[in-house]
This record gives structure tokens, C-alpha cells and sequence, in this order.
């Protein structure tokens, strides 16, 4: 059984209500378990250990070596294989990776919610390109109702990435044809591939130099400047991820405390001068440590044995020692790694702009309005201001902006994982 609502620690409470990635210290459930880290990083780089090579004979090497992880994890397993297939670089690199290595059947699924299926023509061409059996999922609004099911007994804390539901969905759905599923996930992190690095190798190589204000377009301000302003203590993080501010903080929550805190003190930990290197550094950490778990669960709840290839110690090893400049090179995200596999894949799959999958918040929770409703309400019995709430329910209108939908978001996951803390084990079929 979860421990009483007086249990839930507030400072923790802060934290997870105020941004997704940036480190959470503490377990909300005074009672909960301990935090592992399944995954270990450095925190000193030795510049001296830098590769010298090429680009060409770093990307053969890369090439190689994700060809040897595949091949090693394919030799510990038996069975179909899944993989999760979002017609993007990292999973196809998978997907071909694992066909040219492997005669077991492929069983590659596909998601998208209702109001964007754009990328599924792709993904179904890449199935039958490599010959796996392919399916669909169509998340709708409907679906939403069904993120309760995540939270079973003995979680100790809320999961706040909004990607959680769609992975859960696809590994349902998978389950039925293979136990043992394959995904992309962290390929961003280690190879410098997010907006938000994009955004914060922007405002760090160009924008500095110029003085006045008025030479930025209102995107500018709006996407870098402001969130600098708000936020300048909290690296690239500033860049959509972060939801109350200090001030907030204290009013919504009635707290005041240094919500830089938890990354500064990861910060000073890391030995480096290479920003894109330390960025590498910090979102490692942060992944496994606050974020992994929205694959890892989702997963577990289900009864799946999920694969990362993209977090295998060999490979991190290998690419903190690639020089920065070809993560981003001509304002190219991820470059080394497109280099890798240029004549390996399809080219639409090579020059296609990075696509996410953000759930469409408003539409979910306008056709959820009830569920959506009394849901949050129930939060202010876990510590959450009423006048929080009302501000949030106030604004559900404005749930198409990010910060506004992740929000809701937090509170929604905060409530159904308390509740889950207090109910029986549950079967997770859909």
C-alpha cells in the first residue's frame, strides 16, 4: 500500500511539478524505493583521448560497432524481435541493422495519433523494404483513459514524459507476437540530435554576437530569449522543458528554494569545456536517472524485455570520443551519425527534418473534459494548490501550447500514480 497523501514529499512534489528533464533528487513517496541507475557514464572526459581520425573512418568505425552490438544482443536472445518504428534515423538504423544480421522474424510496429499520420506511409515502406510484419496504432483521445493502467503498485514516482501512453500502447499491442522488443531511445541524447540543442547551439554561436535586441525576429524572442530571461541558470534545459517559475513556484506551491539546485549539482561533476560534450554528459545522466523510465515501465507493465542499443556502454564510450564538431557540423544535427549509415539507407530516411511525436493535449483533453477534470481536482489532496489547479483548469483552452499541456500532464500522471500506489495489481491488457 502507498503511504498516506501527508507522505508525499513536497520538496520532491516542486521538482516533478516544474520541469520534465531536468534532475529530480528526491522520491515523492517518503516510503519508495531507492533509485538505481541501470546505466553508468563518466563525469571526466580526457580531451588527450579524442579521436584524430577522419570523418569517414569515424563513421565506418561507428557503422561497425553498432553492427557488433546488434550481433551481440541478438546471440543472448531467441524469438521474434519487435521494434519500435517511427520511420525516423535511429529506428531504421535498427531496423537495418537487425535484418541484415538476423532471418527472425521482425515484428515492427508503427504509432500515430489521430490528428498526424503523416510519417506511417514510410514506416510501412521501411517494414516491407525489410521484410518485417508491420502494424499500426492510431492513438485517440480515447486512449488517454488508459494511462491509469501504467501505474501499478510499488512505482515510486509519476512518470513525466509525454511519450509514456504511446510507448505503453505499442508494447500492448506488440506483445501478442514477440516478448522482446528493440528501440531508438537515447540515440538524441548521445549524438546532440534534440531542439533544444539545436536552440541552445544557436543562441551560444551566433546570438551572443549580436547587441540589439531589435536585430532578433519575434521566433527569436520568443523561442530563445525569453526562456534565457526566465531561466539562465538552467543550461538547454530552458528550452520548453521547464513549467513554473521561481516565483511560481512560491505561489502555486508555497515553497521557496533554488530549483537550479539539482543541476548545478550534477554540473560541477562533469569535467569538461566541450559544451556539446557536457550537454552529451548531462542529458546521459538525466535520461537514466529521470527519464528512462517511460520506456522501462511502460515495458515492464506489459511484460516486455526492451533493448537499447543506443545506451550501450561500448557505444557512449565511443562517440564521447568523437571531436564535437561533427555532432553539428553546417548546422547538421547528428551528423556523424548520418554519416554512418548515408549509403546504408534509404535517402529520405538520411535528409528528412527531425519529426516529434507530442501528444495533441488539447484535443485529448477537451474530449476527456470529465475524466480530465475531476482527475486534477483530486491533486490538491496530494499536496497541489486549489489556486494551481484552477489556474490549469482555467487553461485548458490553451493546452495546444506545450508548456500549458504538459502541465495538465504532470498533474494528471501525479494523481492516476497515487492512486495506482493504492489499488491491487492489476492485469494490463487493453
Amino acid at each position: 500500500m502507498h503511504a498516506p497523501a501527508s507522505a508525499i514529499n513536497k520538496k520532491a512534489l516542486a521538482y516533478y511539478l516544474t520541469y520534465q528533464f531536468v534532475p529530480k533528487p528526491f522520491s515523492l513517496n517518503h516510503a519508495g524505493p531507492p533509485r538505481t541507475e541501470d546505466y553508468k557514464f563518466p563525469r571526466t572526459l580526457d580531451p588527450k583521448k579524442t579521436f584524430r581520425h577522419d570523418e569517414t573512418r569515424l563513421a565506418e568505425n561507428l557503422y561497425a560497432l553498432l553492427t557488433d552490438i546488434i550481433k551481440t544482443s541478438l546471440k543472448q536472445t531467441t524469438g521474434p524481435i519487435g521494434l519500435l518504428l517511427s520511420g525516423g534515423l535511429d529506428s531504421t538504423i535498427l531496423l537495418h541493422l537487425l535484418r541484415k544480421n538476423t532471418r527472425r522474424n521482425i515484428c515492427t510496429i508503427s504509432a500515430a495519433y489521430d490528428s498526424d499520420r503523416s510519417h506511417l506511409k514510410l514506416c510501412a515502406s521501411l517494414a516491407k523494404k525489410y521484410n518485417a510484419i508491420h502494424q499500426e496504432l492510431i492513438i485517440t483521445p480515447a486512449h488517454l483513459r488508459q494511462l491509469a493502467r501504467i501505474y501499478s503498485p510499488g512505482l515510486d514516482n509519476p512518470i513525466g514524459d509525454n511519450g509514456l501512453l504511446a510507448n505503453y500502447l505499442m508494447f500492448n499491442m506488440l506483445s501478442s507476437r514477440t516478448k522482446l522488443i528493440y528501440a531508438g531511445d537515447g540515440a538524441d541524447c548521445l549524438f546532440h540530435g534534440l531542439n533544444i540543442h539545436y536552440l541552445d547551439f544557436l543562441d551560444k554561436n551566433y546570438l551572443h554576437r549580436l547587441k540589439k535586441t531589435t536585430d532578433f525576429p519575434d521566433a527569436v524572442h520568443r523561442r530563445i530569449l525569453l526562456p534565457k530571461a526566465h531561466y539562465p541558470d538552467f543550461e538547454h534545459y530552458k528550452f520548453d522543458e521547464i513549467f513554473l517559475t521561481k516565483n511560481e513556484a512560491h505561489q502555486y506551491l508555497g515553497m521557496d528554494f533554488d530549483l537550479s539546485a539539482p543541476l548545478r549539482s550534477i554540473t560541477k561533476t562533469i569535467k569538461t569545456n566541450d559544451p556539446i560534450k557536457k550537454t552529451i554528459l548531462l542529458d546521459l545522466n538525466f535520461l537514466v536517472n529521470n527519464r528512462v523510465d517511460y520506456i522501462l515501465k511502460s515495458a515492464a507493465a506489459n511484460k516486455i524485455k526492451i533493448i537499447l542499443p543506443y545506451l550501450d556502454s561500448a557505444l557512449i564510450d565511443y562517440a564521447l570520443r568523437i571531436p564535437s564538431s561533427y555532432f553539428i557540423k553546417d548546422l547538421e544535427q547528428k551528423y556523424i551519425l548520418k554519416k554512418a549509415f548515408e549509403n546504408a539507407l534509404p535517402k529520405e530516411v538520411i535528409s528528412q527534418k527531425k519529426r516529434g511525436m507530442t501528444p495533441p493535449f488539447l484535443d485529448w483533453y477537451l474530449k476527456n473534459r470529465s475524466f480530465v477534470l475531476k482527475t486534477m481536482l483530486k491533486a490538491t489532496k496530494l499536496g497541489v494548490a486549489p489556486e494551481y489547479i484552477r489556474y490549469l483548469t482555467d487553461n485548458i483552452n490553451r493546452s495546444n501550447q506545450y508548456a500549458y499541456g504538459m502541465r495538465i500532464w504532470l498533474v494528471l500522471n501525479l494523481v492516476l500514480w497515487s492512486a495506482g500506489q493504492q489499488t491491487p495489481d492489476k492485469t494490463h491488457s487493453i
